[in-house]
């Protein structure tokens, strides 16, 4: 209830901090802290505005929602904590736009152990010490994110002036297709999931399909570290103040950075799946067949995730929604057609054209309106023949094959992905930590000479 409530409320205002943050505060400071302070404003006021009505006017709409037996103390807990997470997004986009990294890591990390501390002494007071737990130990987060955004640059937090409101429209029409997303499209997923449990033999087919989806994103874990990072500075370079030169240039670096961390991962976890799926016994020992197409189109997402960074820094944001309607139609046709007759194999099928093809469309249509270069593109699709290749080897070559290729065929991928690319390979090491960048560095320099 709460997090539905916080995305109702939030607009997709976070995101939009995120972006026009990263957009213009390196570029032009004073216009960016204006951008961020009309967001965290508008927000804050509309989120705090929304919340004590729908206390005020409680009887009204309560039983529609919770228990019959859901006291007042629960109703405005869950209000509560909507409205910390509603600022905790927003602190988290501004953060994430000032590449302010290390904040950002620690707000998290403080978030989690603050709210785990609370939970160990409330805990033991059923529902409303769980809830309050939560309520506190976000609060102590936003206290600590507040103060520690105030010393960076307060004028983030004053008040813009009524003339700066007028920037609201150009930042809803970014955030509003985000906001619409996140209601329209996530629901198809808990369909396609709800339509396999109804099949004969679904329930247990789902528990299957969950254990293999689960780990796919093993492969995506070092990408995300690099998206995360590079992110903000691809919104920068790509938006209205950018430089196009140096936006090429950190899109290409970028894209292949993902596909040297991606491509061996992907060996990897795909040749000795069947060995890491030992970990949950005889029952789910199956669910490795299923994991590798599920985590080739992983990898093609997270090799593909610069696209979705170019979208928003082009403001293509209703776009972008338009092509997340479109793989989500064909997760639905693909699951009615096959998920009668091949169960979690069906739906496995069904995640694996929809995600591919959804990246599909958005590369198409960025290197058709000069967003990205052909460079791009073309890369791009040798990036997905390679993945379906190292699929196909790993689904039907024999297991003791693939176990003795795993290594090999993992350090063969490090050094034909960065043979000769030293530019790429010193950049890879500079988003090392600082302890372990010397090492780094001399693996980037065997590497690529």
């Amino acid at each position: 209830m709460a997090v539905t409530l916080s995305l109702v409320a939030g607009l997709g205002l976070g995101d939009a901090s995120y972006k026009y943050v990263a957009e213009y505060y390196r570029k032009d400071k004073k216009q960016g802290a204006q951008f961020a302070a009309v967001i965290i404003w508008s927000a804050t006021i509309f989120a705090t505005v929304l919340f004590v009505a729908l206390w005020l006017s409680r009887s009204l709409w309560v039983s529609w929602i919770f228990p019959a037996t859901t006291n007042d103390a629960i109703v405005g807990l869950c209000l509560c904590l909507a409205w910390t997470n509603l600022i905790f997004a927003l602190l988290i986009g501004v953060f994430s736009g000032l590449q302010r990294f290390r904040e950002f890591a620690i707000m998290n990390l403080l978030q989690a152990t603050a709210v785990a501390g609370f939970v160990l002494v409330l805990g033991f007071y059923g529902s409303e010490g769980a809830l309050l737990a939560y309520v506190g130990g976000s609060s102590l987060c936003l206290v600590w994110g507040a103060i520690k955004l105030w010393l960076t640059d307060g004028t983030i937090f004053s008040w813009p002036g009524w003339n700066a409101f007028t920037k609201l429209k150009t930042i809803l029409r970014f955030s509003a297709p985000i906001w619409v997303g996140a209601f329209a499209l996530t629901p198809v997923i808990t369909f396609a999931f709800a339509f396999l449990a109804r099949q004969p033999n679904g329930q247990e087919q789902l528990g299957i399909f969950n254990t293999a989806n689960g780990l796919r994103m093993l492969v995506t874990i070092l990408p995300g570290v690099i998206s995360v990072a590079i992110t903000p500075a691809l919104i920068e370079e790509g938006g209205a103040l950018g430089d196009h030169r140096a936006y090429s240039q950190l899109l290409e670096k970028a894209f292949s950075s993902l596909i040297f961390l991606t491509i061996p991962l992907l060996i990897l976890s795909l040749f000795l799946s069947d060995l890491l799926f030992l970990v949950y016994g005889k029952a789910y020992g199956e669910a490795f067949r299923l994991f590798m197409p599920l985590t080739a189109s992983a990898a093609i997402a997270a090799i593909g995730m610069p696209i979705v960074t170019v979208m928003m820094a082009k403001n293509r944001t209703w776009i972008s929604l338009g092509f997340g309607i479109i793989k989500s139609v064909v997760l639905v046709a693909l699951s009615l057609l096959l998920m009668p007759r091949y169960l979690g194999w069906g739906l496995v099928w069904a995640f694996f054209f929809s995600e591919i093809g959804y990246y599909v469309l958005a590369v198409e249509f960025c290197e058709r309106t000069g967003a990205v270069s052909s460079f791009f593109r073309r890369a791009f699709y040798l990036s997905c023949l390679g993945v379906g290749l190292i699929l196909a080897l790993s689904m039907y070559l024999p297991a003791v094959v693939r176990w003795a290729a795993a290594l090999p065929l993992t350090l063969a991928s490090l050094f034909f992905l960065l043979r000769g690319k030293s530019e790429t390979g010193n950049w890879i090491a500079q988003l090392a930590p600082v302890k372990l960048r010397p090492g780094t560095q001399r693996l980037m320099r065997l590497i690529t000479s």
